[in-house]
């Protein structure tokens, strides 16, 4: 019996395009967050029925140019180890994203420099495009 796909193709687009676009940044979606999207997105639809244990498999065999993967929490000396190139990277892309959405800086406000990672100790699995290392 086939399973019925619960979000569209338009909707599963979309989360991909969210996750590429985080990985572009830097910040890799946990599966966490990709299945509580997801799940939201079901809300939204009327569906309360909870995902299945096997959705983000079924998920990312749908889009197969997408790949789950293993990292590890950054090391403290590789923290202390940040350079003026990184810092660099950071702000013009943050001078990228003010200038693409047309935010005044007086609308800037909450930046949090340690990352999205925040709390998060052990390994994580994230949602990466297949070519990235």
């Amino acid at each position: 019996m086939r399973r019925r796909q619960r979000l569209s193709v338009e909707e599963e687009w979309e989360l991909k395009a969210w996750s590429q676009q985080l990985e572009k940044w830097g910040w890799p979606v946990r599966i966490s967050q990709l299945e509580k999207i997801a799940t939201d997105l079901l809300l939204l639809k009327g569906d309360t029925k909870k995902l299945g244990k096997n959705w983000t498999a079924r998920w990312l065999q749908r889009h197969p140019d997408m790949k789950s993967k293993f990292v590890p929490p950054l090391d403290k000396s590789r923290a202390m180890a940040q350079n003026a190139g990184s810092i660099g990277r950071y702000f013009r892309l943050y001078d990228q994203i003010i200038q693409d959405h047309d935010i005044q800086l007086c609308d800037t406000y909450n930046i949090d420099e340690k990352g999205v990672m925040i709390r998060i100790i052990g390994k994580n699995r994230v949602i990466v495009t297949k070519d990235e290392r």
